[in-house]
């Protein structure tokens, strides 16, 4: 059944990417710290790649790292988001909404985009996280399930998202589909 979003869905991976942004360096110290890691985190740093050093500088490191302000703003966003959603699954009793967890077909190793998405041409991280950033961003419970093979062979799957509270629903929902669906035949990997 066709169904309208609230507006403030189309802010998910903004939201998404501010929220974890600005949280990146601190959660991940804090995790090192937690589990006794032999590193702290300029010291992981220096011992990553410099793909992922250029990565980190560039999204969660001053002076790219999101102000205060926007991340503020972030959380406030998050919050008539979370309160949209809530509302809408309760006036229109959904369990769950279903979608692809990435807009395009698994690229291949090294194909790092652009990728054209319905005409558009889309950069890599938004076509693998545009539609996972709702789940993330609304504090929903998601699972994906494996939900058969592109026309060459690689898998794809399906994911079900639903409000905070309803895990349980979500999970039996899952259960029966996947009883449903069956083992689907394996990918052919290249």
């Amino acid at each position: 059944m066709p169904l309208d979003f609230p507006a403030s869905i189309d802010a998910a991976l903004g939201i998404a990417n501010t929220l974890i942004n600005y949280e990146m360096v601190l959660a991940v110290e804090a995790y090192l710290v937690k589990h006794g890691a032999p590193v702290n985190f300029d010291q992981m740093m220096e011992q990553s790649s410099s793909a992922m050093r250029r990565i980190v500088q560039r999204l969660a490191l001053p002076p790219n790292r999101p102000s205060r302000s926007s991340y503020e703003e972030a959380i406030s966003r998050q919050a008539m988001l979370i309160e949209d959603l809530q509302k809408l699954f309760v006036a229109q009793r959904i369990t769950a909404i279903a979608f692809p967890p990435i807009l395009i077909s698994p690229p291949k190793i090294g194909d790092n985009g652009p990728f054209s998405v319905g005409g558009k041409s889309v950069p890599m991280y938004v076509a693998m996280a545009r539609n996972t950033s709702l789940a993330s961003c609304a504090r929903m419970p998601s699972l994906v399930l494996p939900a058969g093979l592109t026309s060459n062979s690689l898998p794809v799957g399906i994911e079900f998202a639903s409000i905070s509270g309803r895990d349980s629903e979500l999970i039996a929902l899952a259960l029966s589909l996947e009883g449903m669906l069956g083992i689907g035949p394996a990918p052919i990997l290249q």
